[in-house]
């Protein structure tokens, strides 16, 4: 056997990281999504976690008192989570006789030692992607206690009139460079509406009420196309999607500008500049 050939070891621990990318990869597609809320980006996130635990048969989450008495030994933890090594290597198995082969070749300690190393990777990814969150300030900072307000008809319907106007009031002094107070005034105007609408049509509501966590933007909008069109221009403009590094390259290629080595001397409100006028139109639209 040739030097420069990976150990067997190697081979089980690329072919169970292999796996789990299979179900990170189809997450990743679904997050890239032009018109996806937060609230859905959360749920694609807690879904994935779900599917690692069900095919590897992780459980969790428990408490800190009932990880500690778990036995090492047999079992790989992290955070509030937990999978046996059988699970582990069950699942290996799963993937194919070159991987069973190598499991055997490695003998009993040693693939003992893999087996507990790729459990414990197991659970901190579930662990990690569980905690993640979708959030930040103003600036564009993390912060714990910002929450995302209701866009869509089936969280609005749930409001109380004050809740909505503060929000509205969130978010004055943005309008008042583009609405006037006219339209600023329809903003409540139509809320009312939406709300009596929910409350006094039977049909209306059983279409609201099918709505969930996993309804887009322009589905939920379009049960009142036509109507309510000031609340959901709104909306639209508050319910903003965290880029991700993927999206973003796609979005510059597409836009065909960058700030690469030519252009280090632009500023970056210059940039942005140049984006927001190549998005002009689209923009417009919103308005």
């Amino acid at each position: 056997m040739p030097k420069e050939t990976p150990p067997s070891w190697w081979w089980i621990v690329v072919s169970a990281i292999s796996a789990l990318s299979q179900q990170f990869n189809i997450a990743i597609v679904k997050l890239q999504s032009k018109d996806l809320l937060v609230s859905q980006q959360t749920a694609i996130l807690q879904d994935l976690g779900s599917v690692l635990c069900t095919q590897i048969d992780v459980e969790g989450p428990f408490p800190e008192s009932h990880i500690t008495i778990i036995d090492k030994d047999y079992n790989s933890t992290y955070g509030s989570w937990s999978v046996s090594h059988n699970n582990v290597n069950q699942y290996l198995l799963d993937q194919g006789m070159f991987i069973q082969e190598s499991l055997t070749m490695l003998g009993y300690d040693a693939s003992h030692d893999i087996v507990n190393i790729i459990g414990h990777y197991i659970v901190y990814i579930i662990d990690s992607i569980i905690k993640i969150q979708a959030e930040c300030t103003s600036t564009n900072g993390p912060e714990d206690l910002y929450t995302i307000p209701p866009v869509l008809p089936h969280q609005l319907v749930q409001l109380h009139g004050a809740a909505f106007t503060a929000i509205i009031v969130k978010h004055l002094p943005q309008l008042k460079h583009s609405w006037g107070m006219t339209q600023i005034a329809d903003l409540e105007t139509e809320f009312r509406e939406l709300c009596l609408k929910y409350q006094s049509n039977p049909v209306f509501t059983k279409a609201i009420d099918a709505c969930d966590s996993n309804t887009s933007f322009q589905q939920a909008w379009s049960i009142v196309e036509g109507q309510f069109d000031v609340i959901r221009n709104f909306c639209g403009g508050i319910a903003t999607v965290f880029a991700n590094t993927a999206t973003v390259e796609s979005d510059f290629s597409i836009l065909g500008w960058e700030k690469d080595e030519y252009r280090m001397s632009l500023t970056d409100l210059s940039l942005e500049g140049i984006i927001q006028c190549k998005q002009f139109d689209l923009l417009s639209s919103l308005i």
